[in-house]
């Protein structure tokens, strides 16, 4: 939950604080053993993620630049 990735992915996957142990242990238990879970979530990033081009990050990039 720090740094830069929940500004790529959103709330498309769980983070966790790397310095609490059992809340990481809990989300990667979930993932790894329920099923249903993780057909979910497949479902929702494959319906909701759409990746940048390179267009889109390069205009990004010009447009903090200026």
């Amino acid at each position: 939950n720090r740094g830069s990735l929940p500004e790529v992915a959103g709330d498309l996957i769980d983070y966790f604080d790397p310095d609490d142990d059992d809340d990481a242990l809990t989300l990667i238990e979930r993932a790894i053993f329920d099923a249903a879970y993780r057909r979910a979530r497949t479902a929702r990033i494959a319906a909701e993620f759409h990746p940048p081009s390179w267009r889109d990050c390069a205009a990004r990039l010009l447009g903090a630049l200026d």
